[in-house]
Protein backbone atom coordinates (compact mmCIF):
# COMPACT_ATOMS: atom_id res chain seq x y z
CA UNK A 1 0.00 0.00 0.00
CA UNK A 2 1.30 3.44 -0.91
CA UNK A 3 1.88 5.99 1.78
CA UNK A 4 -0.97 8.52 2.11
CA UNK A 5 1.72 11.20 2.11
CA UNK A 6 5.47 11.50 2.44
CA UNK A 7 7.40 12.49 5.54
CA UNK A 8 8.18 15.84 3.91
CA UNK A 9 4.50 16.48 3.18
CA UNK A 10 3.60 15.47 6.74
CA UNK A 11 6.04 17.95 8.28
CA UNK A 12 4.96 20.66 5.83
CA UNK A 13 1.49 20.41 7.36
CA UNK A 14 2.82 21.65 10.69
CA UNK A 15 4.82 24.42 9.05
CA UNK A 16 1.64 25.61 7.36
CA UNK A 17 -0.80 25.10 10.24
CA UNK A 18 0.95 25.33 13.60
CA UNK A 19 3.11 28.38 12.95
CA UNK A 20 0.16 30.67 12.09
CA UNK A 21 -1.68 29.33 15.15
CA UNK A 22 1.08 29.64 17.72
CA UNK A 23 -1.22 31.55 20.06
CA UNK A 24 -3.68 28.67 19.80
CA UNK A 25 -0.81 26.36 20.71
CA UNK A 26 -0.43 28.21 24.00
CA UNK A 27 -4.17 28.01 24.61
CA UNK A 28 -4.18 24.24 23.97
CA UNK A 29 -1.50 23.77 26.63
CA UNK A 30 -3.40 25.97 29.08
CA UNK A 31 -6.58 23.96 28.49
CA UNK A 32 -4.71 20.68 28.94
CA UNK A 33 -3.31 21.81 32.28
CA UNK A 34 -6.78 22.94 33.34
CA UNK A 35 -8.03 19.41 32.60
CA UNK A 36 -5.32 17.93 34.82
CA UNK A 37 -5.82 20.44 37.63
CA UNK A 38 -9.60 19.96 37.63
CA UNK A 39 -9.16 16.18 37.83
CA UNK A 40 -6.71 16.44 40.72
CA UNK A 41 -8.46 19.24 42.63
CA UNK A 42 -12.08 18.45 41.84
CA UNK A 43 -14.78 21.12 41.94
CA UNK A 44 -18.52 20.98 41.28
CA UNK A 45 -17.96 22.16 37.71
CA UNK A 46 -14.83 20.09 36.98
CA UNK A 47 -16.42 17.21 35.09
CA UNK A 48 -18.43 19.20 32.58
CA UNK A 49 -15.49 21.59 32.09
CA UNK A 50 -13.20 18.64 31.28
CA UNK A 51 -15.81 17.23 28.92
CA UNK A 52 -16.09 20.60 27.17
CA UNK A 53 -12.32 20.96 26.81
CA UNK A 54 -11.94 17.44 25.44
CA UNK A 55 -14.71 18.24 22.97
CA UNK A 56 -12.83 21.36 21.85
CA UNK A 57 -9.61 19.36 21.39
CA UNK A 58 -11.24 16.88 19.03
CA UNK A 59 -13.19 19.55 17.14
CA UNK A 60 -9.93 21.47 16.75
CA UNK A 61 -8.32 18.43 15.14
CA UNK A 62 -11.30 17.83 12.87
CA UNK A 63 -11.76 21.38 11.63
CA UNK A 64 -8.21 22.70 11.64
CA UNK A 65 -5.43 20.11 11.70
CA UNK A 66 -7.13 17.61 9.39
CA UNK A 67 -9.79 19.41 7.37
CA UNK A 68 -7.57 22.30 6.27
CA UNK A 69 -4.26 20.49 5.79
CA UNK A 70 -4.36 16.72 5.53
CA UNK A 71 -7.38 16.42 3.26
CA UNK A 72 -5.33 17.23 0.18
CA UNK A 73 -3.27 14.07 0.74
CA UNK A 74 -5.75 11.17 0.91
CA UNK A 75 -9.37 10.13 1.20
CA UNK A 76 -8.63 8.36 4.49
CA UNK A 77 -7.60 11.62 6.13
CA UNK A 78 -10.85 13.22 4.98
CA UNK A 79 -12.74 10.39 6.70
CA UNK A 80 -10.80 10.90 9.93
CA UNK A 81 -11.50 14.62 9.74
CA UNK A 82 -15.21 13.77 9.99
CA UNK A 83 -14.59 11.18 12.71
CA UNK A 84 -12.66 13.71 14.83
CA UNK A 85 -15.58 16.11 14.67
CA UNK A 86 -17.96 13.31 15.63
CA UNK A 87 -15.72 12.49 18.60
CA UNK A 88 -15.80 16.13 19.65
CA UNK A 89 -19.59 16.11 19.58
CA UNK A 90 -19.65 12.83 21.55
CA UNK A 91 -17.54 14.42 24.31
CA UNK A 92 -19.88 17.41 24.29
CA UNK A 93 -22.93 15.14 24.50
CA UNK A 94 -21.66 12.81 27.22
CA UNK A 95 -19.60 15.24 29.27
CA UNK A 96 -21.67 18.43 29.13
CA UNK A 97 -25.27 17.63 28.18
CA UNK A 98 -25.67 14.18 29.74
CA UNK A 99 -23.17 14.58 32.62
CA UNK A 100 -21.96 11.00 32.10
CA UNK A 101 -18.28 11.71 32.72
CA UNK A 102 -16.52 12.03 36.05
CA UNK A 103 -12.79 12.39 36.66
CA UNK A 104 -10.66 12.13 39.77
CA UNK A 105 -6.97 11.29 40.09
CA UNK A 106 -6.27 8.22 42.23
CA UNK A 107 -2.90 6.77 43.18
CA UNK A 108 -3.37 3.42 41.45
CA UNK A 109 -2.39 1.85 38.11
CA UNK A 110 -5.03 3.94 36.32
CA UNK A 111 -3.81 7.17 37.85
CA UNK A 112 -0.17 6.33 37.18
CA UNK A 113 -0.58 5.23 33.56
CA UNK A 114 -3.01 8.04 32.78
CA UNK A 115 -0.51 10.55 34.13
CA UNK A 116 2.28 9.02 32.05
CA UNK A 117 0.20 9.28 28.88
CA UNK A 118 -0.69 12.92 29.51
CA UNK A 119 2.88 13.82 30.42
CA UNK A 120 4.10 12.15 27.24
CA UNK A 121 1.54 14.02 25.11
CA UNK A 122 2.37 17.40 26.61
CA UNK A 123 6.13 17.20 27.13
CA UNK A 124 7.89 14.22 25.61
CA UNK A 125 5.95 14.25 22.33
CA UNK A 126 7.33 17.64 21.16
CA UNK A 127 10.71 17.02 22.80
CA UNK A 128 11.18 13.73 20.97
CA UNK A 129 10.14 15.44 17.75
CA UNK A 130 12.95 17.94 18.26
CA UNK A 131 15.55 15.27 19.00
CA UNK A 132 14.46 13.23 16.00
CA UNK A 133 15.79 16.11 13.91
CA UNK A 134 12.53 17.88 13.29
CA UNK A 135 12.18 21.57 13.98
CA UNK A 136 9.94 22.83 16.75
CA UNK A 137 6.60 24.00 15.34
CA UNK A 138 7.45 22.29 12.04
CA UNK A 139 7.02 18.90 13.71
CA UNK A 140 4.16 17.28 15.61
CA UNK A 141 3.41 19.11 18.86
CA UNK A 142 0.57 19.00 21.38
CA UNK A 143 -2.68 19.66 19.56
CA UNK A 144 -2.17 17.28 16.62
CA UNK A 145 -3.98 13.92 16.30
CA UNK A 146 -1.26 11.77 17.87
CA UNK A 147 -0.73 13.84 21.00
CA UNK A 148 -4.43 14.60 21.53
CA UNK A 149 -5.33 10.91 21.24
CA UNK A 150 -2.67 9.90 23.76
CA UNK A 151 -3.82 12.67 26.10
CA UNK A 152 -7.42 11.50 25.69
CA UNK A 153 -6.64 7.97 26.85
CA UNK A 154 -4.69 9.47 29.73
CA UNK A 155 -7.58 11.51 31.08
CA UNK A 156 -10.09 8.70 30.47
CA UNK A 157 -7.97 6.46 32.70
CA UNK A 158 -8.60 9.03 35.45
CA UNK A 159 -12.37 8.55 35.17
CA UNK A 160 -14.04 7.50 38.42
CA UNK A 161 -17.16 6.07 36.83
CA UNK A 162 -17.87 4.02 33.72
CA UNK A 163 -16.76 5.64 30.47
CA UNK A 164 -19.36 5.26 27.69
CA UNK A 165 -18.03 2.71 25.20
CA UNK A 166 -18.82 4.96 22.25
CA UNK A 167 -16.16 7.41 23.48
CA UNK A 168 -13.44 4.79 22.96
CA UNK A 169 -14.17 3.70 19.39
CA UNK A 170 -12.81 6.62 17.34
CA UNK A 171 -9.67 7.20 19.49
CA UNK A 172 -8.91 3.46 19.26
CA UNK A 173 -9.37 3.49 15.47
CA UNK A 174 -6.93 6.39 15.22
CA UNK A 175 -4.31 4.67 17.38
CA UNK A 176 -4.24 1.83 14.86
CA UNK A 177 -4.31 4.03 11.75
CA UNK A 178 -1.96 6.62 13.22
CA UNK A 179 0.53 4.02 14.40
CA UNK A 180 0.66 2.48 10.93
CA UNK A 181 1.23 5.88 9.35
CA UNK A 182 3.87 6.70 11.97
CA UNK A 183 5.84 3.63 10.89
CA UNK A 184 5.46 4.47 7.20
CA UNK A 185 6.60 8.09 7.50
CA UNK A 186 9.02 7.59 10.41
CA UNK A 187 7.34 9.83 12.98
CA UNK A 188 8.79 7.98 15.96
CA UNK A 189 7.04 10.06 18.62
CA UNK A 190 3.75 8.52 17.46
CA UNK A 191 4.92 4.96 18.13
CA UNK A 192 3.33 5.03 21.60
CA UNK A 193 -0.10 5.53 19.99
CA UNK A 194 -0.85 1.81 19.81
CA UNK A 195 0.30 1.29 23.41
CA UNK A 196 -1.93 4.08 24.71
CA UNK A 197 -4.95 2.90 22.75
CA UNK A 198 -4.77 -0.83 23.40
CA UNK A 199 -3.72 -0.62 27.05
CA UNK A 200 -6.13 2.24 27.72
CA UNK A 201 -9.15 0.41 26.32
CA UNK A 202 -8.25 -2.87 28.06
CA UNK A 203 -7.79 -1.19 31.45
CA UNK A 204 -11.00 0.80 31.09
CA UNK A 205 -12.98 -2.32 30.17
CA UNK A 206 -11.48 -4.17 33.15
CA UNK A 207 -12.35 -1.30 35.49
CA UNK A 208 -15.87 -1.12 34.11
CA UNK A 209 -16.40 -4.85 34.71
CA UNK A 210 -15.22 -4.49 38.30
CA UNK A 211 -17.73 -1.70 38.89
CA UNK A 212 -20.69 -3.78 37.68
Amino acid sequence: MNKPFSTEQFLTVFENSILPFWLMQILLYVLAFIVIIFAINKKNYSDWAIGLIMSLFWLWMGFVCHLINFTSFSTATQIFSVLYRIQGLLFLFSGVFKNQLSFKYRSDIYGFLGGIFMLYALVFYPVLGYFFRHLYLVSPVFGVPGSITIFTFGILLWSDKKVPTYLLVIPLLWTVAGFREAIDIHVKEDFILAISGISGVILLLIKDRKSI
